[in-house]
């Protein structure tokens, strides 16, 4: 896990733990509220798609009924991503160690983009915070997997 954690307890914790903390969150939380925004919102749009809903707002009435279809849709694909993560928990459960993944969005890559193109910023002083970010990123990282911290 590289990105950084508010929870002072979760950081702490070795992988191990920390993935089975999230397996069962996952389970208890994620999994049933997914599965009751697919459920819902196939139930809606179904009902859409059955009357050939249209909207009242304008006069042409455009129909709706293929934007209502996108719910269940889009919670089936979060639904997807969420056992995507509960496999990489079993895999760390497994090997004690968090998979990689292909590319792990980091704030030092926004943080040098947005200081790249800032005109209020000076070279001088845009190195020092993109040093200062990649300390606290490494220290994150360090934290994130059970590591030492040096401060």
């Amino acid at each position: 896990n590289a990105h950084v954690r508010g929870d002072f307890l979760y950081s702490s914790m070795r992988p191990r733990m920390q993935a089975g903390l999230d397996i069962v969150l996952y389970i208890v939380f994620f999994v049933p509220g997914i599965a009751a925004l697919i459920y819902s919102g196939y139930v809606f749009a179904s009902e859409s798609w059955a009357i050939g809903e249209h909207s009242t707002v304008t006069a042409e009435g455009p129909p709706v009924y293929q934007f209502k279809a996108m719910m269940p849709v889009a919670g089936v694909l979060v639904m997807l991503q969420g056992v995507a993560e509960i496999v990489r928990c079993a895999v760390c459960l497994k090997t004690g160690k968090w998979p990689s993944r292909l590319k792990d969005v980091a704030e030092i890559d926004v943080v040098e983009e947005q200081l790249a193109h800032s005109e209020y910023v000076d070279e001088a002083t845009r190195k020092i915070a993109i040093e200062r970010a990649h300390e606290i990123d490494e220290t994150a990282r360090q934290r994130g997997m059970g590591g030492d911290l040096q401060t």
